[in-house]
């Protein structure tokens, strides 16, 4: 979020930038009774005629205004690079942990299973399914619950 905090300042000084190179402010000018030469951006006296600003932009002022506009272009597109590289970072922890999610219920359900004291069977080498001994399905309990607290708690 501050990257976005700092992208709006940047937009904003840019805006403002360059409304204020374009900007060019209505000028009246009048002279009182006394002859003095008064100048103001309002007719405050009757008879105040407009005066004409030009802006002049000098060609230094202009290359400098295009180079602080291509910098702010750069910062602008590495902003959106960030960007897209965090949103990517972020969908691929979230797929992470759905995976982990799924894990730990899928180990939840096989303690379950275990813990209502049923036959557990496992297959041999040779493909032929054999039943679990008290004494390695107790084994195969702690493995599991030892496995669920490491991995799982903090779900």
């Amino acid at each position: 979020m501050e990257h976005n905090q700092t992208l709006v300042v940047v937009m904003v000084f840019l805006a403002t930038f360059f409304a204020a190179t374009n900007a060019s402010a209505q000028i009246y000018k009048w002279v009182d009774e006394h002859g003095q030469v008064h100048f103001s951006d309002q007719p405050l006296e009757k008879g105040a005629e407009k005066v004409e600003v030009k802006n002049i932009i000098t060609p230094s002022q202009k290359k400098e205004a295009q180079k602080t506009n291509q910098n702010f272009q750069r910062i602008y597109q590495q902003f959106k690079e960030q960007d897209k590289a965090r949103a990517e970072q972020q969908k691929e922890a979230e797929q992470k942990r759905q995976e982990m999610v799924s894990f730990c219920d899928n180990l939840k359900k096989q303690i379950s299973i275990v813990d209502q004291k049923y036959a557990v069977v496992r297959f041999g080498e040779d493909g032929r399914h054999e039943y679990l001994r008290d004494d390695e399905i107790s084994e195969y309990r702690n493995e599991m619950n030892n496995l669920y607290q490491e991995k799982c708690s903090g779900l």
